[in-house]
């Protein structure tokens, strides 16, 4: 009966597994960052869990979030301009709730988020995901980016189930950098993510430790997208 109410431009492709709050700040209006359970696939029994939980402060976090980039892909030989994933705004907010989220994260838990903007006349723009950590890399599934939400059932499936896909939306993909590349195969991914999500893996421990270089390339990434 959900799918029948959002079939308009969405897919059936959501966790149905319910999303425990983190703290007060990480709930505000129009965004928020939680806990959610994840379920393991028959076909990866050798999965034993995620690394967690990460502890990495908000200082810590802020280099990694300005460093992620994407760009629209128009079609197969066309793709847009590149952006920043997320405003400077976003990357204070989420820098501060991840840091929280993850340091309170099981190993069978994996961090969800829901960002979204007013649209005049048209409803809402909606950016969703989830975030987890294997070893030494910090993965991000990004099913929507500034999707246009103009119904509020649909508003409401996306803040319950973050990894609901609006199918009719732009499609983006990330940039490669020094430290983070595009993500292959969903062997310990849930069967509701599509193999077309853009799944970006950053080897944070690396990045984290580039030293001076990496933060000069993170200022000039941050001018570039004032």
């Amino acid at each position: 009966m959900l799918c029948l109410l959002v079939w308009v431009g969405s897919g059936c492709a959501g966790s149905s597994h319910p999303s425990t709050i983190v703290c007060g700040m990480c709930e505000e209006p129009g965004r928020f960052v939680r806990l959610q359970t994840h379920t393991k696939p028959s076909s990866s029994e050798d999965h034993e869990g995620f690394s967690h939980p990460l502890r990495l402060s908000p200082e810590s976090w802020e280099p990694l979030l300005t460093s992620i980039r994407v760009r629209p892909v128009i079609n197969f030989l066309m793709k847009g301009d590149e952006e920043a994933a997320f405003t400077r705004e976003e990357i204070a907010y989420l820098g501060s709730t991840l840091s929280r989220a993850f340091a309170k994260a099981s190993s069978e838990q994996w961090v969800v988020f829901g960002l979204s903007h007013p649209v005049p006349s048209s409803g809402s723009k909606m950016t969703t995901g989830a975030w987890y950590v294997e070893g030494p890399t910090l993965h991000l599934l990004l099913p929507n980016f500034q999707a246009a939400v103009r119904m509020e059932n649909l508003r409401q499936v996306l803040n319950r189930d973050p990894l609901f896909e609006v199918l009719d939306a732009t499609r983006y993909e990330f940039l490669p950098t020094e430290y983070a590349h595009e993500g292959s195969g969903k062997q310990s991914l849930p069967s509701f993510i599509r193999d077309e999500t853009p799944h970006l893996v950053i080897e944070y421990q690396h990045f984290l430790a580039g030293g001076r270089g990496v933060k000069e390339r993170q200022e000039r990434v941050g001018v570039a997208a004032k």
